[in-house]
């Protein structure tokens, strides 16, 4: 996940994904807005900030489907969130927020050098993946990249760091490899503002 860095955008970001978890259902500007208390204009000017930035994902209605790398239509992996089901668009993200929010379940996931379908299980927050590693995209200080097509493909579960490096490299890729542990760690941090978590 990569940050807005204007206050109301970070706000109208972190409404629409706490909308979406608590309902499951596409998310309007006048809900957004009030939830929040903010004219339509303004909320309707973040939503199509954020969308141009990759931070939103949007139905052909304009209704928003993803918001902080939570979607509530099938995307690239799979979480079944204190039993509840959602997608999210790249592995750092289902770290997050299982972990932002003290959750149980599972995420389903593919290594993408091998192809292979794998599964983590979480209990409160944390996973059992010891085996896995994620690789984390160096993040684009100026925020202008696309999030969901430029960065989130490169957010990925892999079986060894230097399978990570490997992959990155092919790809001409630079970022970080983390553990798991490091991977919800530095994930809890980011994803509980968006959560309204204080833990």
């Amino acid at each position: 996940m990569t940050t807005p860095t204007d206050p109301t955008t970070r706000s109208v970001d972190a409404a629409a994904f706490r909308r979406l978890l608590h309902t499951g259902e596409p998310a309007t500007t006048t809900q957004l807005a009030d939830d929040l208390q903010q004219p339509e204009a303004t909320v309707q000017a973040a939503i199509d900030e954020l969308h141009r930035q990759g931070q939103l994902r949007l139905d052909d209605d304009g209704r928003i489907l993803g918001s902080a790398g939570l979607s509530i239509r099938p995307d690239r992996h799979e979480i079944h969130l204190n039993g509840r089901q959602f997608w999210t668009w790249c592995a750092y993200d289902f770290f997050g927020i299982f972990a932002a929010l003290d959750a149980s379940g599972h995420a389903t996931t593919v290594t993408p050098d091998t192809g292979q379908t794998v599964r983590i299980d979480f209990r409160h927050g944390l996973p059992d993946a010891a085996e896995f590693v994620l690789f984390l995209p160096a993040d684009d200080p100026t925020c202008s990249a696309d999030a969901y097509d430029a960065w989130c493909p490169h957010s990925n579960l892999f079986h060894s760091a230097d399978a990570a490096r490997k992959w990155a490299a092919d790809r001409g890729v630079t970022g970080h490899v983390l553990t798991a542990a490091e991977a919800t760690e530095r994930g809890a941090r980011a994803w509980r503002p968006v959560a309204g978590s204080s833990r």
